[in-house]
């Protein structure tokens, strides 16, 4: 009786481990420019690279824009945004993006969320 119970016990905290790791998993990949602009809803797959990496800090809007493309941000703004996709969750009714603050016309911080 006790092995039964054990074993039902494993066999469900296995079976709940599978489903948030199948659930929440998606592949970090390194930035990649060229599947920045064309894969437009696989983002989130580069965003943690491109923050990581502090590819963006320092840079003026032109270079941003020349890297990540033009997604009609004011050029008045110092706060710009990029869409990433749907991440994977359990309840992903929003998209990620990724907030770009600018200080003196230079990035200063990058950062993703969900809207």
């Amino acid at each position: 009786m006790f092995l039964t119970a054990a074993s039902v016990s494993v066999a469900y905290i296995v079976a709940v481990t599978a489903f948030f790791a199948a659930t929440f998993y998606y592949p970090d990949k390194d930035f990649d420019r060229n599947r920045w602009l064309t894969e437009r809803e696989k983002r989130f797959e580069l965003s943690e690279d491109l923050i990581e990496s502090r590819i963006l800090v320092g840079k003026n809007k032109a270079a941003v824009k020349q890297l990540l493309g033009d997604e009609e941000n004011d050029e008045q703004s110092n706060y710009w945004r990029y869409y990433l996709g749907y991440r994977p969750t359990i309840i992903g009714i929003d998209p990620d993006v990724l907030d770009i603050y600018f200080q003196d016309g230079k990035v200063v911080k990058v950062e993703q969320h969900q809207l």
